[in-house]
């Protein structure tokens, strides 16, 4: 989300493209938005954001659904981080990503 004309910023640094403004981190199922946090301008895999917003989401769901239900999430080239997928591991869900091409 661009903010570089704004006259007062509260303080949030660019984001990975120089933008200075939020990056936000939004879940989509089944093409509905889900869940959505917006960040001050930090690398995707800063902190632990989208490991607490799937953990939430994916206990969630296992809670209301069922246990043993599958889960499978798709991520694009910003979330390949072993982080990411250690903590999907330990929830036991499956999870396709896909890094850039060098």
């Amino acid at each position: 989300m661009d903010n570089n004309d704004a006259k007062i910023r509260g303080g949030v640094p660019p984001t990975y493209k120089r933008v200075k403004g939020f990056q936000p981190l939004q879940v989509y199922w089944n093409g509905y938005l889900i869940d959505a946090v917006f960040r001050g301008g930090i690398s995707i895999n800063h902190s632990d954001t989208v490991r607490e917003s799937l953990t939430h989401i994916i206990k969630r769901i296992r809670k209301e659904y069922r246990k043993d239900v599958p889960i499978l999430v798709l991520t694009d080239a910003g979330f390949f981080n072993e982080d990411n997928f250690e903590a999907l591991e330990k929830l036991n869900v499956a999870y396709i990503s896909r890094r850039k091409s060098v």
